[in-house]
């Protein structure tokens, strides 16, 4: 990815905590939480060009496309937030009866297709 190379050394994904989100987030009580986020066909083609931030250290903003900005926030939801999943399409298309109870059962943190791009292939057991 080209664009990641125009960008400092260090950025973040968001100012504050409330620019982050999730598709589901589920509160188990006593501090549990679970987070999911479905993975459409457009994190895998990297379609979405809209001009989106991320920023400096200092919180200055510096814009990419929508694709990095969403790439650098699920690497760092992957490694910071609790219990966090990703379920992607093309896997749950291959797997028509799967459920969410399974998935919210697994110790996985990522359902992928083999032989695709994966989080918990480029970060490993972060």
């Amino acid at each position: 990815m080209d664009e990641l190379s125009i960008l400092p050394k260090q950025v973040k994904v968001a100012n504050s905590p409330s620019q982050l989100e999730v598709d589901i987030l589920i509160n188990w009580g006593f501090g549990r939480k679970m987070h999911i986020e479905f993975h459409e066909e457009q994190h895998r083609k990297l379609s979405d060009a809209r001009t989106k931030y991320v920023y400096t250290p200092e919180g200055h903003k510096i814009p990419v496309p929508r694709f990095v900005q969403r790439f650098l926030r699920d690497i760092w939801k992957f490694k910071n937030l609790e219990g966090f999943k990703i379920v992607w399409w093309d896997w749950f298309q291959e797997n028509p009866n799967t459920n969410l109870k399974t998935v919210l059962a697994s110790k996985q943190k990522e359902f992928h297709k083999a032989n695709k791009f994966s989080f918990s292939d480029l970060l490993g057991n972060y």
